[in-house]
């Protein structure tokens, strides 16, 4: 490999200053192999999918990190582990053919396998059917049997590691760490090796590992294929890994009840604490399974729902913001193409893109893109430039592999101006075919002006939910006046009229565009989520909950989804709720709706000190934002001393500060005048009445006005209130509770969240 095949750190940050072709390829590895695409990337290296040039073959080929290839002993080591993974001969094992050292990089060559892997398919399916689950354990325990049968011992079995060919075959697969038992075991390698969700428990304490080490990870794999999860849940690695120190298996029956009794027990007895407990090989767990009825083995009832989650074997991208390198008036298309790149490969399969907001405070630092990309904690790096001229436009893009530097693609797009979301959406197919991603195809605006003002719009929207709207909304009713077909034109605008008050007759206009943009694009989230986000501002709540689970199912990692659903399920006071929320704010740090529903949610449980928590926001957000709910919360303690050291800290010229600011007059016994005591403003949506509405029962009950605070809570009601937590949990309610009209309204009340919780709950 010569040095033009590594990323120049300088490069890197201007591909477009290279005289280089249109088109180029994947790094040429060796002279030997050219690169393709990704095929994933795990710990000890990024495995790609490459042409021998030599042998005119396809291969895998898995290019290891350099602090892995670098460790003493590392290459005699993995060449020993070649040999033994070589021993085993099985067509349910993925061969290894070669270790070597190329250009200065380390590889392993390894048989290619055309299919996905089973961690794709969980994350796409969740629990399997019982005779799905049964079929690929059947086949995983041949090869993996296969491997103990010669004295190999996997040592990292985990979905991620067994293939599922497209005509059928099941390949377990990446030797790469395993070992030959000595004498019946062997010591873990370098003490924590393995993945923590899979690893047994001698693996976690650094003890001796035999073949039972794999039988627990295959355990645990079953576990999943049932459930759709883990067995073991944690918020670290560490934790993941400890738990099972401390914990028994969780019974699969619980999640799982149409699993019975037999299939149950060998899941419990393969995640045995104690080696001595597990089956004795894997022989024995294919016999189990044959003991397993044959109608049990070929039910056709569906497995439980699994809300999609956030897979670990999805390629982690960072799109980087594009450079500008036209006028400095061009800087929003740069900004725009580079959002709505995101936007486009957030939806592919395989990967997990970070949002606008993490990566934005990237923009115009001059730092090579490997750095970055491993500050993100991403395995890939796109990046690229955008040169806008009269008529014109050119985009430069390349994908880069953070942990060898090896790029994967580069190529320029040229066009007129009309054309920048099509060849927009040329860049997003290449770079997801380079990951060995998939992604949809919708129709794109090509109207010059169009494009424009849909960029602007965007732009506009994501700036903060406080900022100008009806902007925004101008913006793309313009846009969508010259390309009326566009779904993406029509959901944007949708979401930004959703955000603004409109009367009955611009409700009806809007609903009609929400379903149009569903029926021209039924497979693009963002117009399931703009469906969900005018049904939310309607308060017709189970329709929003069918529509962001759909957003979801399509893009897992939408954060604006995330957000919504968090709120619905809060308001009906459901468990799931805080970890929509908290993902939400995971994938979008800049977020603030989240961060208010989680402050409102640790208020509504009695834990106060979670406000200042969420309170903490990050430096490119202006905490302000949140300070109409902290006076709110502040209001639900009596908190008279807080009250008094918040008055002064902001002037009240938004309506939502005014509104912060009678919170905090009425907590201090101060009298605030009938005409600006929550006034709702004019023409306000159903969502924002009940919600002025709920406010003032809160004002009337800390007056001791019990009569009125009734009269507040039965018009909330007729608004067709759903927020069953606040109406149980509001401490200021706590004096109305026991009256007959309160208990009217909390009886229908909770019958619309249980509506809630139901369609949240629909396979």
């Amino acid at each position: 490999m010569t040095a033009s095949d590594t990323v120049d750190p300088k490069a890197t940050t201007h591909p477009e200053d290279e005289a280089s072709p249109q088109t180029t390829g994947g790094a040429l590895v060796g002279d030997r192999y050219e690169l393709l695409a990704m095929l994933g990337a795990g710990g000890m290296g990024n495995v790609y999918r490459a042409r021998d040039l030599e042998l005119d073959e396809m291969i895998a080929l898995k290019v290891l990190k350099p602090e892995v290839a670098g460790a003493p002993g590392a290459i005699d080591r993995f060449r020993r582990e070649v040999k033994l993974a070589r021993r085993v001969t099985h067509p349910n094992v993925a061969r290894v053919f070669d270790i070597g050292e190329l250009g200065g990089q380390k590889i392993l060559t390894m048989e290619l396998v055309d299919g996905e892997s089973l961690a794709a398919l969980l994350t796409r399916e969740g629990p399997l059917t019982l005779a799905r689950t049964i079929d690929l354990s059947l086949a995983i325990c041949a090869g993996v049997g296969a491997a103990h049968d010669v004295d190999v011992i996997h040592r990292d079995l985990k979905p991620d590691n067994v293939l599922i060919a497209k005509d059928g075959r099941v390949l377990v697969t990446d030797f790469g760490i395993a070992r030959a038992a000595q004498g019946g075991a062997a010591k873990t390698f370098g003490g924590f090796v393995g993945t923590p969700a899979y690893m047994a428990p001698e693996q976690v304490e650094g003890g001796e590992v035999d073949g039972r080490t794999d039988i627990f990870a295959f355990g645990a794999m079953l576990y999943e294929m049932l459930t759709g999860t883990i067995p073991w849940p944690g918020e670290s690695p560490i934790a993941v890994a400890a738990a099972r120190l401390l914990h028994p298996p969780p019974d699969v029956r619980a999640a799982r009840p149409d699993a019975g009794d037999r299939l149950a027990e060998l899941v419990a007895r393969c995640l045995a604490r104690s080696r001595l407990e597990r089956p004795a090989s894997m022989a024995q767990i294919a016999s189990a399974f044959a003991t397993i009825t044959a109608t049990r083995a070929h039910s056709t009832a569906p497995p439980p729902r699994v809300e999609p989650a956030l897979a670990s074997g999805d390629k982690r991208v960072a799109v980087l913001p594009f450079r500008n390198m036209g006028a400095s008036e061009h800087e929003y298309v740069a900004d725009g193409m580079t959002e709505d790149l995101i936007d486009l490969l957030s939806v592919a399969r395989g990967l997990r893109v970070c949002s606008r907001g993490v990566v934005s405070k990237y923009k115009g630092v001059e730092r090579d893109a490997r750095e970055i990309g491993r500050d993100l904690d991403v395995q890939v790096v796109v990046e690229g430039t955008i040169r806008k001229v009269p008529g014109s436009f050119r985009i430069t893009a390349r994908v880069i592999s953070v942990a060898d530097g090896l790029q994967l693609w580069a190529k320029r797009f040229s066009g007129v101006e009309a054309d920048m979301l099509t060849l927009n959406d040329e860049v997003a197919r290449s770079v997801a075919d380079a990951l060995t991603a998939e992604i949809g195809q919708e129709a794109r605006a090509n109207d010059t002006a169009a494009v424009d003002l849909y960029l602007r719009a965007r732009l506009q929207y994501l700036g903060n939910y406080f900022s100008d709207t009806k902007t925004a909304s101008d913006l793309f009713a313009q846009a969508l006046a010259r390309a009326p077909e566009d779904p993406r034109i029509i959901a944007g605008y949708v979401m930004a009229r959703a955000r603004t008050t409109f009367d009955d007759e611009q409700r009806r206009a809007l609903k009609n565009d929400a379903e149009r943009a569903v029926r021209l694009a039924p497979s693009l989230p963002e117009t399931h989520l703009a469906m969900g986000a005018f049904l939310f501002q309607s308060l017709d709540e189970v329709g929003a909950t069918r529509s962001f689970r759909r957003a979801l199912r399509l893009n897992t990692n939408s954060a604006e989804a995330h957000d919504f659903l968090g709120r619905v399920l809060h308001e009906a006071d459901a468990g799931e709720s805080r970890r929509h929320l908290e993902i939400a704010i995971t994938l979008e740090p800049t977020l603030v709706l989240p961060r208010a529903s989680l402050m409102r949610h640790g208020a509504l449980h009695g834990e106060w000190d979670r406000i200042d928590e969420y309170m903490a926001v990050p430096s490119d957000v202006d905490p302000r934002m949140l300070i109409p709910h902290r006076a709110r919360f502040v209001m639900w303690r009596r908190d008279a001393r807080a009250a008094a050291e918040m008055l002064p800290t902001f002037e009240p010229n938004a309506l939502p500060l005014r509104a912060a600011r009678n919170s905090l007059l009425l907590t201090l016994g101060k009298e605030v005048p009938a005409e600006e005591l929550f006034v709702a403003p004019p023409q306000a949506g159903q969502r924002l009445k009940s919600f002025y509405a709920q406010l003032r029962a809160e004002a009337m009950a800390l007056r001791g006005d019990k009569v009125r605070a009734l009269d507040e809570i039965e018009r909330a009601n007729t608004l067709n209130l759903y927020d069953l937590a606040w109406l149980e949990r509001c401490p200021l309610l706590e004096t109305v509770r026991e009256s007959a009209r309160y208990e009217a309204v909390r009886e229908v009340v909770a019958q619309r969240a249980a509506a809630v919780r139901a369609a949240y709950d629909e396979p």
